[in-house]
């Protein structure tokens, strides 16, 4: 393992010693941990605070009146199991493995990121074509609020290009599909479980709206997009009932809509309820409540787009082969960027699959691979 190998590994373990799982996130010390870090590279640091405990860290570096370059990544992580065969907030090798709570997601892509700048450190890079944005921010897993904070800033949001380090198997990726979540809430009428008929069964209520729900999943694969999966809908969540002797009363649902561009929260509000609305026809005493908590829209970039080109060269550069653009599964905060004008794609280590799940892992050679990526990118737009 050479020094910039032993750098990103030396890095990452830090990183996944702080327990930044959101909620609560408590992101506070990481970021400040990495400013003290990035200081030492020679960039100009910002705490940008988005709630108690909860920091992004923003990092400037080279000319401001050339091209402006970002790159992004979040510090939060979800929750972790008790299954676990080894301790989530230590970073464990076993070969070209490491496991440990976001190290495919998305800690790794950081950690790819800063042993980039630290070898142009090394080499004394100047920067004088432009500058480099670093932001790793705070809340990505639920609100989002670590971006919101910092494209408040005139200096992010005025970037011109942007790459997120989301884990995706060391591809260019030009979209996302959004997520449009809401809870739907149903009333029955409660008796005695001994004399079902003289109540209204609330959860009984509710399997009509999941098979409408199912139903509507089928129908939303007739929609295509030229780089995106079809939109899908699925049930998430449920709860109901009072007591195992009482005819529940009520029972709600959470789901989860993946959107595409075309889409709009309003759109897919109108569709939900129109959906919900036919049941009536067949179900007696039908009433319900949507409750929407958290909409993120759908992001793409054009494949025209410069931080595109300019990334399928350095791809071409570190891999020896061109990179065929791809779409990114899940849900990030592209559309974010790209709202404020920022022509933003994604490629960082580690594979989506790893996201989420017990005993996740990055290896040692995707990380060492997306920081040879991102070095070239930014000499790319910066030498």
């Amino acid at each position: 393992m050479n020094y910039r190998e032993a750098y990103v590994v030396d890095i990452l373990r830090d990183m996944i010693s702080f327990n930044t799982v959101n909620e609560p996130g408590n992101e506070d010390l990481l970021a400040k941990y990495l400013g003290l870090e990035l200081e030492n590279l020679g960039f100009e640091i910002r705490i940008v605070p988005c709630g108690d405990y909860r920091s992004s860290i923003v990092a400037f570096k080279g000319n401001p009146n050339g091209i402006k370059l970002l790159f992004n990544g979040h510090l939060d992580v979800v929750a972790t199991s008790n299954n676990w065969s080894s301790d989530p907030f230590t970073l464990t090798q076993a070969g070209d493995r490491l496991y440990g709570r976001g190290t495919a997601d998305m800690k790794g892509g950081i950690a790819s990121m800063i042993a980039a700048v630290k070898q142009l450190t090394d080499e004394r890079f100047d920067y004088t074509q432009g500058q480099l944005i670093l932001t790793f921010v705070a809340d990505e897993e639920l609100y989002n609020k670590g971006t919101h904070s910092v494209l408040e800033l005139p200096e992010v949001k005025n970037a011109d290009y942007a790459i997120i380090g989301e884990p995706t198997d060391l591809n260019i990726c030009i979209g996302h599909r959004g997520t449009s979540r809401s809870v739907i809430r149903v009333n029955g009428r409660p008796c005695h479980s001994s004399k079902p008929e003289l109540g209204l069964n609330a959860i009984s209520i509710m399997s009509h709206v999941i098979q409408a729900i199912d139903r509507h999943n089928e129908e939303l694969k007739t929609i295509t997009h030229p780089v995106l999966p079809s939109p899908t809908i699925a049930v998430v969540m449920i709860e109901g009932g009072e007591k195992d002797n009482i005819i529940p009363g009520h029972c709600e649902i959470k789901f989860d809509r993946r959107t595409l561009p075309s889409d709009t929260k309003q759109s897919v509000q109108d569709e939900i309820s129109t959906l919900l609305d036919s049941i009536r026809r067949h179900v007696k005493e039908f009433s319900y409540e949507i409750v929407p908590y958290i909409y993120l829209e759908a992001g793409e970039v054009s494949p025209d787009s410069l931080v595109v080109s300019k990334s399928m060269k350095a791809y071409e550069m570190v891999f020896g082969r061109g990179a065929v653009l791809r779409d990114f599964s899940a849900t990030c905060e592209q559309s974010l960027f790209m709202n404020q004008g920022i022509d933003t794609l994604i490629f960082g280590p580690g594979h989506l699959n790893q996201a989420h799940v017990d005993d996740e892992y990055t290896t040692i050679s995707q990380l060492n691979a997306a920081a040879e990526f991102y070095y070239a990118v930014i000499k790319e737009f910066l030498a």
